[in-house]
């Protein structure tokens, strides 16, 4: 994983979306917020972040799914959203650093050569999220290159 100022930092942008969009407003603060008569809840939250990505296809509403279902295990269900938010560009660096890692642990699990070998070369890419300009590391970017090669794959 990142690092906690990065996770934070992630998790800030993901509030700062609550803030400008009502539709979204639901899920989020069922994920990282609650309310005053319960915590954040990630169940009630995975149904509320399914409802806003089918609602609105939104690029982060497809990551926060494809999180969700990568961290319960549905590998490829995961893999999907996460592929499909990735695709739509409109993610920030640092959102898309996350998203990576999620997606390397999904190709991983699901033995998948063909997302391996396309989150490699995202990664050496001028697009890569982990370029130093970015990034502000080369650090994180290698290791998170490391982890992909690690995986064991082939």
């Amino acid at each position: 994983g990142g690092s906690l100022v990065e996770a934070f930092a992630g998790a800030q942008e993901v509030k700062a979306k609550a803030a400008e969009d009502a539709v979204a407003r639901k899920a989020i603060v069922a994920r990282l917020v609650g309310s005053k008569a319960r915590s954040p809840d990630s169940e009630v939250a995975l149904g509320e972040v399914a409802a806003w990505a089918t609602a609105t296809d939104d690029a982060l509403a497809h990551y926060l799914w494809g999180k969700s279902l990568v961290a319960r295990g549905f590998w490829s269900e995961g893999a999907a959203h996460l592929d499909r938010a990735s695709a739509k560009g409109t993610l920030s660096p640092r959102i898309e650093r996350e998203l990576f890692r999620d997606r390397s642990v999904a190709a991983c699990a699901l033995g998948d050569d063909v997302a391996r070998d396309a989150l490699l070369a995202r990664i050496r890419s001028d697009r890569s999220p982990f370029r130093p300009a970015v990034a502000r590391s080369h650090g994180r970017g290698d290791a998170a290159e490391r982890f992909v090669l690690r995986c064991g794959l082939r």
